[in-house]
């Protein structure tokens, strides 16, 4: 559903980009993440495509995310452009227009959908909760590609410090017969398996929902 996770490894930057080239583009249905493999998230040093500190990059459209941790954990990009005593109009350039940096890895939610249209769907809401509140929400539109895929994409930080609600808009609840996958196994076979802690209106879900689920 035009959700790739790009999964950086032990990388080196190699080559010459022009300031006024933007070193990613973003995909359709505000798809596409960049995000640095497990070892190194930490990313002390920074590199070309990710600032010191920052281990993922996503689509400004996931600006939900600002709220993660009382804004500390993701940023737009005005905000790390200025963090770095950087030209604005040419730091967003860089990243396609705009981004939201997280220090946070991130990974994809995708939720598979049947008998839905152009003309005839029903737009999805994810909320994001931390401490017991609500801290933001965003809307998932409706994505199809040829005859047979269709469905809704998200962009999600892992991890059981915060949770996800799922939900048509509105409240209403998610078809039963909907498939919804959660990041990809690749990552509990080589790190770590990842978490979240998912609610999804009108199903019960295992706790915590993981990468190695069933397909």
């Amino acid at each position: 559903l035009c959700m790739p996770t790009y999964v950086f490894v032990n990388m080196k930057w190699t080559g010459v980009t022009s300031e006024r080239s933007s070193i990613l583009k973003w995909g359709p249905n505000n798809g596409a993440m960049f995000t640095l493999g497990p070892d190194d998230e930490k990313n002390l040093s920074g590199n070309k495509l990710f600032p010191a500190g920052f281990c993922s990059i996503v689509n400004p459209y996931w600006s939900y995310l600002l709220a993660l941790d009382s804004g500390a954990s993701c940023l737009s990009s005005n905000d790390v452009a200025n963090l770095l005593s950087q030209d604005t109009v040419k730091f967003t350039r860089k990243y396609d227009g705009g981004a939201i940096f997280c220090k946070r890895p991130v990974r994809r939610l995708e939720i598979f959908s049947f008998n839905q249209h152009l003309t005839n769907y029903q737009p999805m809401q994810l909320e994001l909760w931390q401490f017991g509140n609500l801290i933001s929400s965003v809307t998932l539109n409706f994505f199809q590609i040829g005859d047979r895929k269709q469905g809704y994409s998200a962009t999600v930080v892992p991890g059981l410090d915060h949770k996800y609600k799922l939900s048509m808009t509105g409240g209403g609840n998610v078809s039963p017969d909907w498939i919804i996958e959660f990041s990809d196994p690749i990552f509990g076979n080589r790190w770590n398996r990842d978490e979240i802690d998912l609610v999804v209106v009108g199903r019960n879900c295992s706790y915590p929902v993981h990468s190695q689920h069933d397909r």
